[in-house]
C-alpha cells in the first residue's frame, strides 16, 4: 500500500500562486465596476414616450435610455408608418409594432409602436413618415419629425 503523498510548495510558488489569484480577481472587479465614461450608460432612467403631439419638437434622452412613439394607424387603408431617416449609430430600432384598438369594429384605427434605444451620444433627426409602401416614401400623406440629442 502506498503511503499518502503531500506536495510541498515552496513560499516562492504560493507567492506567485496569491499573486496570480489577486491579479485576475483585481481585472474581473475593474471589469465590473469601472466602465470607461463612453461606455456607461443610464439605466435608470426610463422609457421617453411621445405621441404626435411631439411632432416637430426636439428632446433630449441619455444613452441606454429607450424612446417610445405612438401614432395613429390605420394599416387597412394600405397606409402604415415606415422609418423615413434614422441615425443607425445612435439609435437603434428595437422595434416596431401595431397595437390594435379593443372592441371588434373592423377597420377601426389603432396606434404604431416605434421603440427605439439610443446607443451613443449626438444629436440627430428622426423621421417617420405614413405612406403607403408600395407607392414610396415620396408619397408620404404625413410625417412624425424630432430632434435627439443623446448624452
Amino acid at each position: 500500500m502506498a503511503t499518502g503523498s503531500r506536495t510541498c510548495y515552496s513560499p516562492l510558488h504560493w507567492r506567485v500562486g496569491n499573486l496570480l489569484s489577486l491579479l485576475v480577481w483585481g481585472l474581473f472587479a475593474v471589469g465590473v465596476f469601472c466602465q470607461p465614461s463612453w461606455a456607461q450608460t443610464d439605466s435608470s432612467a426610463g422609457p421617453l414616450e411621445l405621441g404626435h403631439d411631439a411632432n416637430g419638437g426636439s428632446e433630449t434622452i441619455v444613452r441606454g435610455q429607450e424612446l417610445r412613439i405612438l401614432l395613429k394607424e390605420n394599416p387597412t387603408t394600405g397606409y402604415t408608418w415606415h422609418v423615413v431617416r434614422q441615425d443607425s449609430a445612435l439609435l437603434e430600432m428595437v422595434k416596431k409594432d401595431f397595437l390594435a384598438p379593443g372592441g371588434t369594429m373592423a377597420g377601426a384605427p389603432g396606434k404604431a409602436l416605434f421603440v427605439f434605444k439610443a446607443i451613443a451620444a449626438g444629436e440627430t433627426e428622426l423621421v417617420l413618415g405614413y405612406y403607403r409602401s408600395w407607392e414610396g416614401s415620396d408619397t408620404a400623406v404625413d410625417h412624425f419629425r424630432i430632434r435627439l440629442r443623446i448624452e
